[in-house]
């Protein structure tokens, strides 16, 4: 070696140890601040990681598990719905029997109407040609007089029916 690289050496040397003096203190409290940072780092990762495995075994036992979930949410599904059919076809079948109910109620009611109604003008006839009949036949007032006195009493019984 030359004494040029000997001296640049030597050089360096007392540099580095006055480096080593005046810094060494702030340079351990850096590089030791730099080493638990990365230690707290590494144990935040570790950290991480485990809940990230957590999460990803329950994930894989919540999938694992879905089709018979997915199965079981079906078959409730299935059950309320054909619950809610008969329901409703209950309420319809209640309603109609109560529509006919009524409709066979309201029919009665007409028919009774109407036989009375009938009757009422059959009868009202039956006066009327009995009285003209009376009228042809009576040869005296006073026999018409009451025949017509007997049959106005007649037609007020019947206009009560």
């Amino acid at each position: 070696m030359t004494g040029a690289v000997i001296f640049r050496l030597m050089n360096f040397s007392i540099l580095a140890y006055a480096l080593l003096k005046i810094m060494g203190k702030a340079m351990r409290q850096f590089f030791f601040a730099r080493r638990m940072r990365i230690r707290k780092q590494m144990v935040e990762s570790i950290m991480a990681l485990q809940v990230a495995r957590t999460k990803e075994a329950k994930s894989r036992r919540d999938y694992e598990g879905l089709p018979e979930d997915i199965s079981a949410r079906r078959s409730a599904i299935t059950k309320r719905t054909e619950k809610e059919c008969t329901d409703i076809e209950d309420g319809a079948r209640s309603k109609a029997a109560h529509i006919v109910d009524e409709a066979v109620r309201f029919a009665a009611e007409e028919r009774a109407r109407a036989a009375h109604d009938v009757k009422r003008g059959i009868l009202d006839e039956a006066f009327a040609l009995a009285e003209k009949d009376i009228v042809k036949r009576a040869g005296a007032k006073v026999l018409s007089a009451y025949a017509e006195r007997g049959l106005h009493e007649l037609k007020g019984e019947c206009r009560r029916i």
